[in-house]
């Protein structure tokens, strides 16, 4: 007999209730085991691209990038005026 066939066993044996939380059990086991692959495959891609990632013309364009973020941010908070508590106005 299959592990699949016990469990089947084991689990129409049980009073509805029961059989319901073993089947909510094995959705929480299916969804941890597709994190765990996921995960995997990212460490993998992670250090396989990390020589093309790590690059300084790439450190420059991410400083590039961070500071236009930063200037746009700011530029964004200048806009905002504060009317009274709680509210406020863009423009």
């Amino acid at each position: 007999m299959t592990i699949a066939e016990l469990v089947y066993e084991q689990v129409e044996a049980l009073p509805e209730q029961l059989a319901r939380e073993v089947l909510d059990f094995v959705g929480y086991l299916r969804k941890r085991q597709d994190h765990a692959e996921r995960r995997d495959l990212i460490n993998a891609q992670t250090g396989s691209l990390a020589p093309v990632w790590g690059n300084g013309e790439d450190k420059v364009r991410d400083d590039a990038r961070a500071r236009r973020f930063a200037a746009h941010t700011v530029s964004l908070l200048r806009s905002v005026r504060w009317h009274a508590p709680g509210s406020l106005q863009v423009g």
